[in-house]
């Protein structure tokens, strides 16, 4: 008998069933894949608890649930799912390899189905270790693409930090002994971060910085670490 591999399970987050139903035909078509929709964050976990899933695509503004909050839920109870986001972040995406680590990955909309699918398969096929984790200077990203103000809260392992975000810009971070710009470079740089979402930020600015000049300072200071 001639072995045929699983089809992969692909859940579509999007409220507009018209985007749906057209999202669920290119992905089918792009590859061997079986597609699931949900409307809204709070359907997409109720379908993760039901089902076996490969991998989520997910739009960001959405009722009940929306995006940033799907994300952080799925980074704490399923680490290792991959999550591709759809922007309608009018610039082109970066494709710098801090946006392609850990477990988010970012589409401009409308996506190139065909490279959506071969990244699908990609992912899926590297080690978990090399899955895990939402990088959070893809999120910062996300969160300055969107002009989002926001309270972002982040665990990992023992370690607690929060990071103030207003209108997409990082305006203060602090940990358990440190606070400002040093705050959030650490921060950032912690391995497998869990992350949790309050649509508010109410700290004055301490500094302001954009995630590409975060990027960049964190790159320094690896380059550093690696001389």
């Amino acid at each position: 008998m001639e072995f045929r591999p699983r089809a992969m399970t692909v859940l579509l987050v999007e409220d507009s069933p018209a985007t749906q139903r057209i999202q669920t035909a290119a992905v089918e078509a792009a590859g061997r894949f079986r597609a699931l929709g949900a409307t809204n964050g709070a359907e997409a976990l109720d379908l993760l608890r039901k089902e076996r899933v490969d991998a989520v695509v997910t739009d960001l503004q959405m009722p009940v649930m929306d995006g940033f909050q799907l994300i952080a839920e799925i980074s704490t109870r399923y680490p290792g799912l991959p999550i591709f986001v759809l922007s309608a972040n009018p610039e082109p995406v970066r494709r710098d390899p801090e946006l392609a680590q850990g477990c988010l990955h970012i589409h401009s909309k409308p996506p190139d189905y065909e490279l959506l699918a071969r990244q699908i398969y990609a992912v899926r096929a590297l080690p978990l270790s090399q899955v895990r984790g939402v990088p959070l200077p893809s999120l910062l990203q996300l969160l300055q693409w969107e002009r989002r103000t926001a309270t972002v809260t982040v665990h990992s392992g023992d370690l607690l930090g929060h990071l103030y975000i207003q209108d997409g810009s990082l305006i203060q971070a602090e940990m358990t002994d440190l606070e400002g710009l040093e705050a959030a470079l650490r921060i950032c740089d912690w391995p497998e971060p869990s992350v949790e979402f309050v649509d508010a930020c109410r700290v004055a600015p301490a500094f302001r910085l954009s995630a590409e000049e975060l990027q960049m300072e964190l790159a320094v200071r690896r380059d550093e670490r690696h001389a």
